[in-house]
Order: structure tokens, then sequence, then C-alpha cells
């Protein structure tokens, strides 16, 4: 089975925040403020999506979000999972089951700017993730500066993008696969890493969406 057809991602992914600039934006690239120092942390709660393993390939098309917001920014996380695929021949899963998602990001601020924003992609043992730079589909106002596009327990996958605005948007898609040959469950932790610059400190929020596929003795004991 070919790549995920563009406009069923593009319906997935439909917010836009268009705010005004800041004059401390002018600050940043003046280098009035300076690259970020021990940031202060908010960390969210993490968003668990849950599904029990098919025996054959079939569409999911199921949205998840995390978001952070106040007064002065928007962060929102939003994940698709759009299919799962049995012993699939095709690339990368080589005859192992998985899953296909999309990821993206939309960051907002009314005022202060935007420093960087990473994705990072940390399958359990069973698993591994792969995320190509060619897939990312869209960028507004943000470049990709550093990558990784193979994730494992170990070693997770990412991505890391330097922001321009006080908005910006990102997104791109991958590949869950299951790499052992058991009825195992199976999860990966996305996370996504903001560092914005707001009320005279540098703040970095980590927002949190899990994915976990059960098998069917884990779903009739829970």
């Amino acid at each position: 089975m070919g790549a995920l057809p563009k406009n069923r991602w593009l319906a997935a992914s439909t917010l836009a925040i268009i705010l005004p600039l800041s004059l401390l934006v002018t600050f940043k690239f003046t280098g009035l403020i300076g690259e970020p120092q021990t940031p202060k942390t908010i960390t969210l709660e993490p968003i668990t999506w849950k599904m029990n393993k098919p025996s054959e390939y079939i569409v999911i098309d199921d949205q998840i979000e995390n978001s952070y917001i106040t007064e002065e920014v928007a962060i929102i996380f939003h994940v698709s999972v759009f299919e799962y695929r049995e012993a699939s021949p095709s690339s990368p899963f080589w005859g192992k089951d998985g899953l296909t998602f999309g990821v993206s990001v939309n960051v907002s601020l009314t005022k202060g700017f935007a420093h960087s924003l990473t994705i990072k992609f940390r399958p359990d043992p069973n698993t591994t993730i792969f995320v190509h730079q060619e897939w990312i589909l869209e960028a507004i106002n943000s470049t990709v500066t550093e990558m990784r596009a193979y994730g494992t327990y170990l070693y997770e996958a990412y991505l890391t993008a330097s922001i321009s605005e006080l908005s910006t948007f990102l997104k791109t898609q991958g590949y869950l696969v299951f790499i052992d040959d058991y009825n195992n469950e199976h999860c990966a932790n996305l996370t996504l890493e903001v560092t914005y610059f707001s009320e005279n400190e540098y703040q970095k929020v980590i927002v949190p969406i899990i994915l976990q596929v059960l098998n069917a003795t884990q779903s009739s004991e829970g």
C-alpha cells in the first residue's frame, strides 16, 4: 500500500491562529535577548489513545489533541491515526504490522516570541518509528534544523525546528512498526516541546500524547 492521499491529511489538520506581532520579535533578531537559559518548564498531563489490535487492515482516522492555551500563548499538538496495517509488504513495514499516523503543531503568541519546537517519538521495546524529513508536508514560519528519522526505545526519533514568527505551523507523518512476532502491547510516546519568551523569561511547555495498541487479553483484563 502506498502513501496516504494528501486530502485525508489536510482534512485532519485545520487549526490556524493568526495573531499580531510584538516588538520583542525585533529584540530577538537584534540580539537584545539571548538564547534560552534554564527555561521555566510546564509539563501537561498526557492524553492517551488506545485501540485493540485488529487481525486485518482497517482505516482508523482517529484524532487526538493535547493543548496548552493561556492569554499569551496557544500550543496545540494534534495526532491523526490513519490506519492499521497487517503484515504490510511495503516500506518500512516489510511484512510487519503497525500504524500510520500524522502529527501537526500550531504555536501562536500574543506577545514575546517563540524560539523553537521539538517533537520526540519514543516507541516501546517491541516497536520502532520512522519519520522522514521528506515527509514534512508543511512548515509555516518554521525551519527544521535537526532530525533523526528512525526511533527505538533507546534512541528516539525527533525533529527540531526554529520559529521565525509569533505564529507557526508544522505537520509531518510517520509509521509505527511492530517488530516482534507476538501479540504484545505496543506503545509510543509522542512529545511536543515548545520554548518561547514572555514576561521576561523563557518558558518550555511539554505536551505528551501516548498511542497504545492492546491485545485481546490486555483489553479484557482492563
